[in-house]
């Protein structure tokens, strides 16, 4: 696959969520995504849910750099976790071309490590970092009210529609532990406070 789309420059749309994509496999697939970035065509990127890790981080930040036009960006569950991936995915978004079309953001949100994407999240809510965003989705793991509720009020003050879709310890889970609800600032989904 990434063969063919190393040579297509005018790739809209990459949905890869959910194919839990190794390292290698996934730093060739970010690899052959520079031309379409470069070409302001790749306006919708979606690889949640695969192993981001090392190289691939690496390409991955290449793409973010590169990309001029990006509206969508998924990058939940991809195994992002440590303070200083944090920090240059921070700075690689907020100096891309792409921090003004970003309309779309959807990542997660670990309340055990709130200190270090606190500046994450400042610059998200700055409409001069990011001033087409609309929606931000955060995938949070057993996040207080309290955390949600600050979030939702920075966002919502810019307009900005908030999702989270939390997972808790529940009896009644399935095999692995977790369950999955929904919340949103419009308040239309269930609040499981």
């Amino acid at each position: 696959m990434a063969k063919y789309i190393e040579t297509y420059d005018s790739l809209e749309v990459l949905d890869v969520h959910c194919n839990t994509i190794k390292e290698e496999g996934f730093e060739a697939l970010l690899t052959s995504l520079i031309p379409s970035a470069e070409s302001g065509a790749l306006k919708h990127l979606d690889i949640n849910d695969n192993m981001v890790q090392g190289e691939s981080f690496e390409r991955l930040l290449d793409v973010i750099k590169t990309v001029t036009k990006l509206e969508f960006l998924s990058i939940s569950d991809c195994l992002i976790e440590d303070v200083e991936q944090h920090q240059a995915l921070r700075l690689a978004l907020v100096n891309s071309p792409s921090h003004e079309t970003l309309e779309t953001f959807r990542w997660n949100y670990d309340a055990e490590c709130y200190t270090n994407s606190k500046p994450f999240l400042a610059d998200f809510s700055e409409e001069k970092n990011f001033p087409s965003l609309k929606e931000v989705q955060m995938i949070a793991v057993v996040a207080s009210k309290t955390v949600r509720d600050t979030h939702r009020d920075i966002f919502e003050k810019r307009g900005v529609k908030v999702f989270f879709t939390e997972r808790e310890l529940d009896d009644d889970s399935d095999s692995d532990g977790f369950s999955e609800s929904h919340e949103s600032s419009e308040g239309s989904n269930n609040n499981s406070d």
